[in-house]
């Protein structure tokens, strides 16, 4: 699952959402960011996602920027700030593995095309113990990354 919106609150219920349901997330961009629609279709080439999660407010920018790819293959677009609360009780929990790929981290693409690197959940999980040990961090601090 592409996230393809402005940054906000959308965009990161968009990628825990994607993770949560055992999909794996690729965090992008809105292509209104000027220079970048070159990045954005060489990374949506190779990662050839089934969903492009969006926000409503970014939805037609996204649907004018996907038409202009084959329709063979061409993701569905989903509005995550449009989802019905009713689809909640819908949900079942996804069996995800240890080794599973949470997300794909695409390089900068600024010397060559954008290359994807697979983050695991044990990657993921290792990261936040290094902080938790390198910062001497205990349950009575919070903190947000």
């Amino acid at each position: 699952m592409a996230i393809v919106a402005p940054q906000g609150v959308e965009y990161v219920a968009a990628f825990f959402g994607a993770v949560l349901a055992g999909d794996i997330a690729v965090p992008l961009f809105a292509p209104t960011m000027s220079g970048h629609a070159e990045r954005l279709t060489a990374v949506l080439a190779d990662a050839r996602p089934t969903v492009v999660l969006t926000t409503t407010a970014a939805a037609e920018s996204v649907r004018a920027f996907l038409r202009t790819h084959p329709v063979a293959g061409r993701p569905r677009m989903i509005a995550v700030d449009a989802i019905p609360m009713t689809l909640a009780s819908m949900f079942t929990d996804a069996t995800v593995g240890t080794d599973d790929i949470a997300y794909l981290q695409y390089t900068s693409g600024s010397t060559r095309t954008p290359a994807g690197v697979e983050i695991t959940h044990r990657n993921v999980c290792t990261n936040v113990l290094q902080m938790i040990l390198a910062g001497g961090l205990d349950r009575g601090i919070h903190s947000v990354s």
